[in-house]
């Protein structure tokens, strides 16, 4: 028994040591990798957009981001780096009272524009980094006016579910009605 119990640590010890000196290309050639897919929000922006239901269309949907490009769809925190988006943002009533995550974005989505009593907007997104359930904060700006409203949602207790119950909402910029039903919308589309 003894034997056996001395005979099970050396290869063990010899296993370690042979694992410990394969080269890096060794290492990646054997380590396993997980299979992912890479969803996007909204497909990556290029020169020429595929035809619908084409397999390109489809390939695109689920394609790793293609670099950026002068026309790529943007997320917060480029928003964020634009001086009319930055400025007002920083205009922003209310703005100073938020934590400091949301000045680069946080974890965020690509922007998406929407239409609220005949104005477009563009809609940017952004939670707490590691910790979305906690904090989010949607945003409204409008491109020709340079005027922006959001909504920051705090969780007021450990539930996992965002809903308008379990959220303590700040309104940023005095939106009117129809914006704050439309930052709503967006702020639980996805919970």
């Amino acid at each position: 028994m003894k034997m056996a119990a001395f005979a099970f640590i050396g290869a063990s010890i010899l296993a370690i040591a042979a694992c410990s000196q394969e080269t890096p290309a060794d290492q990646a050639a054997t380590t396993p990798v997980a299979d992912t897919t890479v969803i996007r929000a909204v497909p990556p922006m290029s020169r020429e957009a595929p035809a619908a239901g084409s397999s390109a269309a489809a390939a695109s949907s689920t394609a790793a981001p293609a670099p950026a490009e002068a026309d790529a769809v943007p997320y917060l925190s480029d928003l964020l780096e634009r001086a009319d988006y930055a400025a007002a943002f920083k205009a922003l009533a209310g703005a100073k009272r938020l934590p400091a995550w949301t000045r680069d974005g946080g974890t965020n989505t690509p922007a998406e524009e929407t239409s609220v009593d005949g104005k477009t907007l563009l809609i940017a997104q952004g939670c707490k980094p590691h910790d979305c359930a906690t904090e989010r904060l949607v945003l409204a700006y409008d491109e020709k006016t340079h005027q922006m409203w959001g909504v920051f949602a705090r969780a007021r207790s450990d539930q996992l579910e965002a809903s308008e119950s379990n959220d303590e909402l700040i309104w940023l910029g005095q939106p009117g009605e129809a914006i704050k039903a439309e930052l709503k919308q967006w702020l639980y589309q996805n919970a």
